[in-house]
């Protein structure tokens, strides 16, 4: 099964990210390339993005891709559009060579 995450608009504000992410469950199932995508794509369409930035993605996860697209496909997406993706992992068995 997947979960329906909450689609906003890019923002600063902090306890709106903080509600948004404490309500996500702790299921098992991480979906890299699928939290990558949804990145890629508010970079792409949100209107708060700035055309002059630079198109930046700090993905966080625990490194262990196990449902969904492939994050290989998705970065290569990242890539084609310009954008740098950052990965910072949190789990002793995390894939870093995936992650890399």
């Amino acid at each position: 099964s997947t979960t329906a995450f909450p689609i906003t608009q890019l923002t600063d504000d902090f306890s709106l990210i903080r509600t948004q992410v404490d309500a996500l469950p702790a299921n098992g199932l991480t979906a890299i390339g699928q939290g990558l995508q949804t990145g890629i794509n508010s970079l792409r369409s949100d209107p708060n993005t700035r055309p002059f930035a630079a198109k930046t993605i700090i993905l966080m996860t625990d490194g262990i891709h196990n449902t969904g697209v492939s994050p290989i496909v998705t970065v290569a997406n990242a890539a084609a559009n310009n954008m740098t993706v950052h990965t910072i992992t949190f789990s002793r068995d995390a894939n870093q060579a995936l992650m890399r």
